[in-house]
């Protein structure tokens, strides 16, 4: 009688440790997935207060640029902020410690390219910038490339380089975004997926020009 018990309280005892392991592996993986939902809530939440700050498509495009941009050249990389200095925010500002080293401005359907290249050199004049400062200025496609605006912003640019050389740049680009116009009486247009890739990749060719060495001595020089 006493062998027939030991295989029985053996097989018993095999079975409350299999049931256990089996209700541990069922509570990991609902607390694993808890935690899946949770950290993606978390994103979303993250994501919903930046976009609070987004009012229109040049500020979601200035966005998307920041997170490329971000983490590279030792530089912190964000939409300018109204000061009492400066009233008119340039898109993408690149910062050396406190000191603004770039400005990417981006022009989408802006009725006036050139106010954005004399507003910087304004403020390089009054040593609101410091002089060693790299400007960048992209052009979509709704801007021709012989056309008065974008011909009459270049040539000012080109000015400001010269009266400031070497310690400014100016860098014109091309962007082969056309970004659609506002229907009268619609929301406020922010684009998408088309826009998102090409502030991406505008980010990843500004990337390019200041690791150049005559744009990365500019950067670098002390103010």
């Amino acid at each position: 009688m006493q062998r027939t018990r030991i295989p029985v309280l053996i097989g018993a005892a095999f079975s409350r440790k299999y049931a256990l392991w089996r209700l541990l592996g069922v509570f990991t993986r609902f607390m694993v997935d808890k935690l899946i939902r949770l950290t993606s809530l978390r994103s979303r939440l993250q994501n919903c207060g930046a976009m609070k700050q987004v009012k229109n498509r040049a500020d979601a495009f200035a966005h998307d640029m920041c997170r490329v941009l971000n983490g590279h050249l030792g530089m912190e990389w964000r939409p300018e902020r109204h000061t009492n200095d400066t009233h008119e925010c340039v898109d993408v500002v690149g910062k050396k410690g406190k000191d603004v080293r770039v400005l990417i401005e981006v022009e989408l359907r802006r009725i006036a390219p050139l106010g954005n290249v004399v507003k910087v050199w304004r403020r390089i004049s009054q040593k609101v910038y410091p002089r060693n400062i790299v400007m960048f200025q992209a052009f979509s496609a709704f801007y021709p490339k012989h056309g008065t605006q974008r011909r009459n912003a270049e040539f000012v640019g080109r000015e400001m380089g010269k009266a400031h050389k070497p310690a400014v740049a100016y860098i014109p680009l091309s962007m082969k975004y056309r970004p659609a116009k506002r229907q009268s009486g619609k929301p406020v247009m922010l684009g998408a997926g088309r826009r998102r890739d090409h502030a991406h990749n505008l980010a990843r060719r500004v990337l390019n020009y200041l690791r150049k060495p005559k744009y990365r001595r500019i950067i670098e020089r002390a103010a």
